[in-house]
């Protein structure tokens, strides 16, 4: 008799509320970051070569 009334309560329980925070963006580390050395190097070109490497880790523009 317990264990039917058990069954029966079981069956007519509410489904759990499980609260999953939502996903956040992380900044990840795939790629390293060029070192702008100056000199004969293209300002223009290592600007780009940081923004793809921002863009592959996930850094976020604040």
């Amino acid at each position: 008799q317990q264990i039917d009334n058990l069954v029966l309560q079981l069956q007519h329980a509410p489904a759990p509320q499980i609260n999953i925070p939502a996903a956040q963006n992380r900044e990840l580390n795939l790629v390293t970051y060029p070192d702008f050395s100056g000199g004969k190097q293209d300002p223009i070109t290592w600007l780009e070569d940081v923004e793809k490497a921002f863009e592959a880790n996930q850094v976020q523009d604040n």
